[in-house]
């Protein structure tokens, strides 16, 4: 029976072997009879970071230990200053809402990670040495800021509280949510 299971597993490995058939040549790929031109890999290292869809700040609010009552959202913030929210859950908005903010307001917050010391905070704080405090029931949020060439998360439990690391994480993601006025699609 053993025998059996190998021959037949070999047959199927060469009839899969011989039906598919794939030939790299050049920057061209060939599969059975078709050729397509394979993806050119851009080299970005002197490009403007700016310039890249990618986000240059996000704010995520989770449950956490929340007890469903808390909004889910994400808020993210791109270098020319468009904004999009996307409201999951508890919230007056839900799905996926867009703004802009203005150039002051976009330096504003900028200056507001430099102000928190962001990129010397520590990536989480969630339960341990980092929180003097622990309180139940509270959100976590998390933040993604990339400057020019740095870029960083950090994980925060809001019941993690205590420390004067702590106040000025706080004091940005109020700030954050200030700025960007998610008050408007979060309800309250």
């Amino acid at each position: 029976m053993h025998l059996l299971r190998i021959i037949f597993l070999i047959t199927i490995v060469s009839c899969i072997c011989s039906c598919d058939k794939q030939r790299i040549q050049g920057n061209e790929i060939s599969h059975n009879g078709t050729s397509q031109q394979m993806p050119q890999i851009q080299d970005v290292s002197d490009k403007n970071i700016f310039a890249m869809s990618e986000p240059l700040i996000e704010l995520e609010r989770t449950n956490g230990e929340c007890f469903d009552l808390c909004p889910i959202y994400k808020v993210s913030i791109s270098s020319d200053g468009e904004v999009v929210f996307e409201g999951k859950q508890n919230v007056k908005n839900l799905g996926i809402v867009k703004s802009k903010l203005p150039e002051v307001k976009l330096k504003e917050l900028i200056a507001s990670f430099k102000d928190a010391n962001f990129f010397k905070l520590s990536d989480r704080y969630i339960q341990g040495s980092e929180c003097v405090e622990l309180w139940s029931d509270s959100p976590t949020v998390r933040i993604y800021y990339r400057s020019e060439n740095l870029s960083k998360t950090i994980y925060h439990y809001q019941g993690c509280q205590g420390s004067e690391e702590l106040k000025r994480l706080f004091k940005l993601e109020i700030t954050i949510e200030k700025i960007v006025n998610t008050k408007q699609w979060v309800g309250f």
